[in-house]
């Protein structure tokens, strides 16, 4: 169980890399759309602190509202997955109750997440001059051409001019490049791990069942006399064989007939009353 919990775990966040990639790349491409925008706010007199606090406003805004959405609908498909999960592994479930600090950690991420990665894209945004939003055209700052790569590209020659074209195109935006190249490798790392662990997991469950000559194994919760359990499962329909295994306490015993200290609590040895096979767990 603490091996599942801590894939669930892996994947949360895995989820909230994702999800946070995911916002810094919605708002870049938000605030490329808003430069004229805010050069409209400062050329009326708007300082670059007002225009940061006008879209951290719009993004905090959006938080909570995706928060009134998402904790009831985290909630509702939480306990449909722990009741899957229960009845896969064949467990009862003590409580539904959902700790305090889930929801104040949820609040918290769903607040402090979107304006962390938000933080960056609404700086560089808010930066601009007014000349330079005015005369903004939606390709860049007029900084293409400068860089080694830029170069490179501009040399570029045998390919036809739409080939051409969009290939200098796709690197004139670098950072934005960056972000959507980021954002398809998360979203593929975590499709990659899914599939991996769903691969491993069903792969150990075979083996499991394929090593377990038996279709039921029942413990008891407390002790109780061996024949009247066998009555019992005996009168059972559909039970054709079955075995009684107990456990016991194990001590070392040395060649020289000496016994040793008793085996840790951490192993327990069990054994069919005919004592042919012994099992350690």
């Amino acid at each position: 169980m603490g091996t599942f919990l801590l894939f669930q775990a892996s994947f949360g966040l895995l989820a909230l890399l994702l999800s946070g990639v995911l916002v810094v790349n919605m708002l870049s491409a938000l605030m490329a759309g808003q430069i004229r925008q805010i050069g409209v706010m400062k050329a009326v007199g708007a300082q670059s602190g007002q225009v940061m606090g006008v879209y951290l406003g719009t993004v905090a805004f959006l938080g909570l509202l995706a928060l009134t959405i998402a904790i009831p609908v985290g909630v509702s498909v939480g306990e449909a997955f722990a009741n899957f999960i229960s009845k896969f592994l064949n467990f009862d479930l003590a409580s539904y109750a959902v700790p305090p600090w889930v929801f104040g950690l949820e609040i918290a991420i769903g607040l402090l997440v979107p304006l962390m990665a938000a933080a960056f894209p609404v700086y560089r945004g808010s930066r601009v001059t007014v000349q330079e939003a005015i005369s903004d055209y939606g390709v860049g700052r007029g900084s293409f051409g400068a860089s080694a790569l830029d170069r490179w590209l501009g040399r570029v020659s045998g390919l036809a001019r739409p080939w051409l074209l969009s290939l200098r195109n796709t690197f004139r935006r670098r950072v934005r490049l960056g972000l959507t190249l980021t954002t398809l490798a998360a979203g593929g790392m975590v499709f990659m791990a899914a599939l991996n662990v769903r691969a491993s997991f069903i792969n150990t469950l075979d083996q499991m069942f394929n090593s377990a000559r038996y279709d039921i194994s029942v413990g008891l919760a407390q002790l109780a006399p061996i024949a009247q359990v066998e009555q019992v499962v005996r009168n059972t329909p559909g039970v054709t064989q079955f075995e009684s295994w107990g456990m016991a306490e194990a001590v070392v015993v040395y060649a020289d007939g000496c016994t040793g200290l008793v085996i840790s609590k951490g192993l327990r040895y069990l054994a069919p009353l005919d004592m042919t096979v012994l099992l350690l767990t």
